[in-house]
């Protein structure tokens, strides 16, 4: 009927409005928030998860009726994706500008058993295949250094026997390679194609490079330089898209575009610098970071561009070359550009060599050569001059002369070359290093490993590929990840979901659970768990978890030196619970030999072998230093050399060794040698042979091919182990000399340190120098960073005194400027154009104006909606005196409410959230979750500058930053706490280098951190009453087959009986209405009971 009608349509427009009204409140803003993200930022990164899909609802039997808008965001699945939608592999799409493709795992089985076995067996081949080759490379160097002197004389004959057979091969005619002049018609077809392709890859990325051109900031030199920062990082990204995909000539192109903005820059702002005087200078600094790109970019140009360095872009790339002062990378420029490579440095080889032989010639001959070569360099002195002064006519500056090998090594270490993976490997999507390919192998043929390696060095991947291998090979696995702590575990926990995406053939199986101390969920319905220690242990000991981890194909325990620390007993249990093949990770492992000893012990009962995976490279380097306000602004971050840290170790009665883990970076290395040719020139008035041949320019000149521009971090880690071999060689007066002069300035900061903090207490020290820390960091740019302190309390105070000193940094500013005159102008052409709106028509009650009121008012409300964006402008945080991460932009309220996942999130009366605005955060245990999640989300994504945490942010979390700062002491402060804080810094794939600062430590405990050791691992008491109880009763409750099978049959029997009692219940109650009793009969039921079943049944017959 209609009223029916009516009452049906206006019932689904009210659940339709809720519907609306709950996504609004809880979904629809994530949503939002990703597409406008990526609108503003990254056009082509879609939001997470899938598009939502209308939901219908039946009303009455048949009638199927739509709900507009409601979508599928409202069930635990997609929740969960959305938390998962600010985790690091997302984030880190959305900040490389890649969308991050969720990997959806079919149904059922995609990697078969067959697959499995085969993986299996390839696996143990090629680890017995490598520990063959090993054994046999060990066995060939063994003989090669008892015989090195027959060993050179025979590979110098055979070279010479080669080269004379490949030249008779190259003269031998018919020897010209397939597909060249002369070959068949399907080769000069396949030919033409591909030159067809690459001419069609070149327009097209030629053409892409005029849109970043042409779309690069007009000026380019404001806000700091942060628009041609990010202009040079776009020409960067573009280059290297263009060398992937074989493009070379079109990223030369690039790289010389961002070599003339840097020509330009170091011109606009050198007089400057000159004028300033010194190095420490803010113009200085500057032009020093312009030069280091504009290296960097020849540097670029020249190994992933040679072949199209010829002609004109040889010339330019030479021009800037000489022009910043590199005249031998400007003669291997040259070399190249003339297809003789090798030319340069066989000039300065001949040089060196004419240089050895001198004293072998008569007087004579000597000096006529001497002569004949003072004229020559007079005359290479004359034409340097001559160019010089074009260079600086034609680009406006020239810089003074200097060495590009040692600026490698000095200036730009962190841009050397990285050691590229081994060829590609089809179970996962990069390049693998040795040591990772040894890692699936393993994982693939069923065994255990202990991985120890350096943060940021790639081990986490395993854990993933072991996931994703459970994952296809069926939906009965499971895989347990072990968590040292609740923040991990939760990371962890949505870092799964981000990455995979399954369907199950049931509503009660799910892809991820997670059991920490917080919460639980899916624990025995999942195929991925997530799980604290404790926890584990509680499902190892439940006897309702038997069956269930029986499932369990893999153990990942990450964090594994927790073994080490308070509470270690219980991932010692673990460890020997666990019955199937376990990947334990760790950064700080202690005693590994030892440990590894143990559990190899374990493995072999359980019939497995634990291998030993141990690298020792880290990707990133650590630069530490020291704070101290005693040096001008601009030089308030001294750089400690290691040795300093070391020197208290040397004594005269000893023989000096490095430890084992002892690293020496690349500009530590120039340093300690040119101290040790100081040293031995003060001493002896001359320097060793053997001191000098380590000097940078001799070392890499007589070792490289192209030393002047491609030196590598293993050549780099070569050198440092011969300059540590050459340092153990010296005399002890020697060694301590070279000491004291590398370890001066070190010595002096730290002692300006203490003296600060003998005049005030460490708190007060740290809450007065905090700000001017952290804008040392700016101008140095090494944000963001995390301000590691172990007290909650003074965390909070830092923070919230930071930020009220900016404040007060923007108050008088905007005094001084008339802000505040600016503000009530705004305010009051606001008002006035309210006014005039109102003329129109318009209401102030908020009711919706008509269209010819719209029509009519249209110049006056698009002026009032520009003085309404200008006055928020104006009452904002002004970016002057917020501390914003290097091309990030200020943050907003509106911003923080939408990363939080909550409208209303941002509370200006909290002096932690009005922190957020100046881009400071804190993070530790006592603070509210959605603080924690906010903070962490804003942090990864580059929009904080600063955290100041305790040690919550040290173990395993995925939070990367540029600079790991240590500020005051602690007795929590010990050598593993400093490793794992420190680790966070530098981070693979986010920055080149990452930064160690100490602040308010005395020099004493700055060297023992430096120096620490990991700690030695001992054994715990494994039994205690609870944990005997607990197996007692798991043992209790483990029977027999025959025993299980009697007690299934009780049970079943007992089930049977149940059902009969439920049918019978209504039955007697029947009979008992029937027959007009109540329940309270005691003596009828007993008669009835003692009737036979007939008569029973006979009197029970209800009529």
């Amino acid at each position: 009927s209609k009223p029916d009608e009516d009452l049906l349509g206006s019932v689904l427009q009210e659940v339709a409005g809720k519907m609306r009204e709950m996504e609004d409140r809880e979904f629809e803003h994530h949503k939002i928030v990703l597409g406008e993200y990526r609108d503003k930022r990254y056009k082509d990164v879609e939001p997470l998860g899938d598009d939502p899909d209308a939901l219908t609802y039946k009303a009455g039997t048949d009638e199927t009726v739509v709900i507009v808008k409601a979508n599928k965001w409202n069930n635990a699945n997609r929740r969960n994706q959305r938390s998962a939608a600010y985790t690091n592999g997302y984030i880190n799409s959305l900040l490389e500008g890649t969308p991050l493709q969720r990997m959806a795992i079919p149904v059922g089985t995609s990697i078969t058993e067959d697959a499995l076995r085969k993986r299996k067996e390839d696996a143990i081949a090629s680890m017995e295949k490598e520990d063959k080759e090993a054994e046999r490379a060990a066995r060939a160097a063994a003989r090669a250094a008892s015989s090195a002197d027959s060993e050179e004389k025979e590979t110098g004959s055979s070279k010479d026997k080669k080269d004379k057979k490949d030249k008779k091969d190259k003269e031998r005619p018919g020897s010209a390679k397939p597909g060249a002049k002369g070959g068949s018609k399907a080769e000069e077809i396949k030919e033409a194609n591909k030159l067809r392709r690459l001419q069609e890859a070149c327009e097209a990325k030629a053409a892409q490079l005029e849109h970043v051109r042409k779309t690069a900031p007009r000026d380019l030199t404001a806000g700091g330089g942060a628009p041609l920062a990010r202009h040079l990082e776009d020409l960067r990204a573009h280059a290297a898209q263009c060398v992937r995909d074989g493009v070379p000539s079109v990223a030369l192109d690039a790289e010389l575009i961002a070599l003339g903005h840097l020509a330009e820059a170091i011109k606009r702002e050198k007089p400057a610098a000159d004028a300033a005087g010194g190095s420490g200078s803010e113009a200085a600094l500057s032009v020093d970071r312009h030069v280091k790109r504009a290296f960097v970019a020849i540097q670029r140009a020249l190994v992933n561009c040679r072949s199209c360095v010829t002609g004109d872009k040889a010339t330019q790339l030479a021009e800037y070359a000489s022009a910043l002062g590199f005249f031998d990378l400007r003669a291997a420029i040259d070399a190249i550009a003339r297809g003789d490579e090798s030319g340069a440095q066989e000039d300065d080889k001949k040089d060196k060599k004419g240089k050895d032989d001198k004293k072998g010639k008569d007087d004579k001959k000597g000096k006529d050569d001497k002569k004949e070569k003072d004229k020559k360099d007079k005359e290479k002195d004359k034409e340097k001059e001559k160019e010089r002064k074009a260079l600086k006519k034609s680009l406006g500056f020239q810089l003074p002369d200097q060495s590009s090998i040692r600026y490698q090594v000095e200036q730009a270490a962190e841009y050397l070359r990285r050691p590229a993976g081994v060829e590609g490997d089809e179970r996962v999507k990069f390049r693998p290093d040795f040591w990772q390919k040894r890692l699936l192998d393993i994982v693939d043929s069923g065994n255990s490993a202990l991985v120890v390696a350096p943060t940021a060095s790639g081990k986490t991947f395993i854990a993933y590929y072991v996931m994703e291998l459970c994952l296809r090979a069926g939906d009965d696995g499971v895989v347990i990840y072990v968590a040292p702590s609740h923040a991990l575990a939760e990371q962890v926990y949505y870092e799964v979901q981000a990455r995979y995406t399954k369907n199950y053939r049931s509503d009660s199986e799910h892809l991820t659970g997670i059991f920490c101390t917080a919460w639980r969920e899916h624990v025995q319905e999942c195929q991925i768990l997530v799980v604290e220690p404790s926890c584990l242990e509680i499902i190892c000991m439940e006897p309702k978890y038997s069956a269930w981890l029986r499932r369990v194909r893999h153990v990942i325990f990450d964090e594994v030196h927790s073994v080490g620390l308070a509470g270690g007993e219980v991932w010692e249990r673990m460890l020997l619970y666990c019955e199937a093949p376990f990947l334990g990770l760790s950064a700080t492992l202690g005693e590994v030999e030892g440990f590894h000893r143990w559990l190899s012990d374990v493995e072999t009962r359980r019939g497995r072998k634990l291998h030993l995976v141990v690298h020792n490279e880290r990707f990133n380097d650590l630069s530490p230093y020291v704070w101290t306000e005693s040096r001008p602004e601009t030089s308030r971050i001294v750089s400690l050399h290691p040795c300093w840290a070391a020197l208290r170790r040397l004594s005269p009665g000893t023989r000096w060794e490095f430890p084992t883990d002892f690293r020496l970076l690349p500009e530590d290395c120039v340093r300690l040698q040119s101290a040790m040719a100081e040293s031995e020139q003060e001493a002896s008035k001359k320097v060793s042979d053997a001191t000098d041949a380590l000097s940078p320019e001799r070392f890499f000149s007589q070792r490289l091919e192209n030393p002047t521009f491609d030196i590598s971090m293993r050549d780099a880690r070569a050198w440092e182990e011969e300059v540590k071999k050459r340092f153990c060689e010296l005399e002890y007066p020697l060694q301590r000399s070279a000491l004291d002069k590398i370890s001066k300035t070190s010595e002096e900061a730290c002692s300006a340190v203490e003296a600060s903090l003998s005049q005030a207490s460490e708190t007060q020290y740290l809450k007065d120098k905090m700000l001017p820390m952290i804008r040392s960091l700016q101008r140095s740019d090494m944000l963001p960073c995390i301000v590691f302190h172990m007290t909650r309390g003074n965390c909070e105070r830092f923070a919230i005194e930071v930020s009220s000193l900016l404040r007060q940094e923007e108050e008088e500013e905007h005094l001084k400027d008339g802000h505040a005159a600016l503000v009530q102008k705004q305010e009051k052409k606001v008002q006035d154009l309210q006014k005039a709106l109102e003329k129109f028509g318009w209401s102030t009650s908020g009711d919706k104006p008509s269209e010819e009121q719209m029509e009519a008012a249209g110049d006056t409300l698009t002026a009032l909606e520009s003085a309404k964006a200008k006055l928020y402008t104006l009452q904002a945080v002004d970016p002057r005196f917020a501390l914003i991460p290097p091309g990030q932009t200020q943050l907003t309220p509106e911003e923080i409410n939408t990363i939080s996942g909550r409208r209303n999130f941002f509370d200006a009366s909290r002096p932690l959230h009005r922190a957020l605005l100046r881009g400071v955060g804190v993070h530790h245990r006592g603070l509210t979750r959605s603080y924690h999640m906010t903070v962490c989300r804003l942090f990864r994504m580059r929009r904080l500058a600063v955290v100041i945490s305790t040690e919550t942010l040290a173990m395993g979390i995925n939070m990367p930053t540029r600079t790991s700062v240590f500020a005051g002491d602690s007795v929590f402060l010990n050598g593993m706490n400093y490793r794992q804080m420190a680790g966070r810094a530098g981070r693979r794939g986010f920055d080149l280098r990452g930064n160690i600062v100490f602040m308010g430590l005395r020099k004493e405990k700055v060297q023992r951190l430096m120096n620490s050791e990991l700690p030695t691992l001992t054994g715990n008491l494994l039994v205690t009453g609870t944990c005997a109880l607990s197996m007692l009763i798991k043992q209790a409750s483990i029977y027999s087959k025959a025993e299980h099978d009697l007690i299934l049959q009780r049970k079943t029997l007992d089930e049977k009986i149940d059902r009969v009692d439920e049918l019978l219940t209504p039955v007697v109650a029947a009979w008992r209405l029937n027959k007009g009793m109540g329940d309270a009969e005691p003596e009828e039921t007993a008669r009835l009971a003692a009737l036979p079943v007939e008569d029973r049944a006979e009197e029970l017959r209800i009529e």
